[in-house]
């Protein structure tokens, strides 16, 4: 059900939380605006919650209970890859909803040094005097200072959405972690960021979570929502509008991926119709060779409600070192191929590609954190050389929440 909430009366939440519990369900997944009204309707609130003062999940029982799964999964990853590796002195990257529930986290263990880095200092101002309220020891730090001061930790965790595919580069710029140091990511595509492959070349002990979830696992399952004021891809648009997209990845740590993707599209084609949809299906397998990332994948483009022919398959091998990466996208049965530069300056990305028989495209995008979701907005302009004989442009804002 689709709505807008200034249209709702006050007990509107209530009264859904209501109708879910007669109709059979067993809990009920809470996101922006409802985390922290969501505290006021359990019977029940556990430990994370009241740290983190909003809720993520509400669970249906005798009693309405109240948990915040970002702050318990995060627990329970801690005390599985690192209880034995335990850290004073840690580096939280973002204030967040992820980050603002890691640090509680943090400071539930008694962890003595926090550190916060947050772009909008006004917001991590707030944070830390929320933390020091609760008896939780925190700084606010600027970015300059890990300059001279990276060494000085014992963990890095990063928070926002820097390193996402969507949002290429590595939270630290051009500084690399130090060889007593673990790191911690929690984004989760692609399975390897450059935050984490830095970790790597230093030989660390690593974790790399791309869902906080309850329990400790090998591999990651997550799913991800995005609307975008237009839908554009090697720079040329697909949707003419507004875009909503959505996708679920798996990924192991041996490097092995595979996933789903779909939005809706406007090509205005001979079927009349206008509006139809597109479909990826992809998998692939990332690993190194010396200080070079290589991913080696499948990509299968499917269009059903649009003309006939539209569909096609490339094979894409993508190579990275540091913030420098290569794309080759080697279209089969006839497809044309794709070839991509880009370079990253922390959430700051640039691109350069061209498409055989298409046109060249040019992008530079910025990421950051809109409160508990990841934001980008995005330049960029499409040189036509026989794909429509129009050159194209656009300023593109996106928003996005990884579940």
């Amino acid at each position: 059900e689709l709505f807008d909430i200034k249209e709702k009366r006050e007990d509107y939440f209530e009264s859904i939380l209501e109708e879910l519990r007669s109709d059979g369900f067993r809990g009920v997944n809470v996101t922006y605006p409802f985390k922290e009204k969501a505290i006021n309707y359990a019977n029940k609130i556990n430990q994370g919650a009241a740290y983190v003062k909003s809720a993520n999940t509400l669970i249906f029982k005798e009693k309405i209970i109240a948990e915040n799964t970002d702050f318990s999964g995060f627990l329970r990853t801690m005390d599985f890859h690192f209880k034995e590796n335990k850290a004073e002195k840690i580096l939280i990257i973002g204030g967040g909803g992820v980050g603002r529930s890691i640090l509680f986290g943090l400071g539930s263990l008694k962890n003595k040094d926090l550190y916060l880095i947050e772009a909008n200092l006004l917001k991590g101002e707030q944070l830390v005097k929320e933390l020091l309220s609760s008896n939780i020891n925190c700084k606010l730090i600027e970015t300059g200072e890990l300059d001279e001061g990276i060494e000085n930790f014992d963990a890095i965790i990063n928070c926002p959405p820097v390193g996402h595919k969507d949002f290429p580069g590595c939270p630290l710029g051009s500084l690399k972690p130090k060889k007593n140091q673990w790191i911690f990511d929690v984004v989760y595509t692609p399975a390897k960021t450059e935050f984490i492959k830095k970790g790597e070349k230093m030989k660390k002990l690593l974790l790399m979570v791309g869902v906080l979830v309850s329990l400790p696992s090998f591999a990651s399952v997550s799913a991800n929502v995005s609307i975008a004021s237009d839908y554009i891809w090697r720079g040329m648009t697909q949707t003419d509008g507004i875009a909503v997209s959505g996708g679920f990845d798996y990924a192991a740590d041996s490097g092995f991926y595979a996933g789903i993707w779909g939005s809706n599209v406007n090509f205005n084609d001979s079927t009349g119709s206008g509006n139809g949809a597109e479909f990826d299906y992809y998998f692939g397998y990332g690993f190194e060779i010396g200080e070079v990332g290589v991913d080696l994948g499948y990509v299968a483009f499917d269009y059903p409600g649009n003309e006939e022919g539209l569909d096609f398959e490339e094979i894409v091998l993508g190579l990275s070192m540091g913030d420098l990466g290569l794309t080759f996208a080697m279209g089969q049965d006839g497809a044309p191929d794709y070839t991509e530069i880009s370079y990253a300056f922390g959430p700051v990305g640039v691109s350069y590609g061209e498409y055989d028989d298409y046109g060249d495209n040019f992008a530079i995008s910025y990421g950051f954190t809109c409160g508990s979701y990841d934001c980008g907005l995005a330049y960029t302009d499409f040189s036509d050389k026989g794909y429509s004989g129009v050159d194209e442009d656009a300023l593109v804002f996106s928003i996005s929440a990884s579940l």
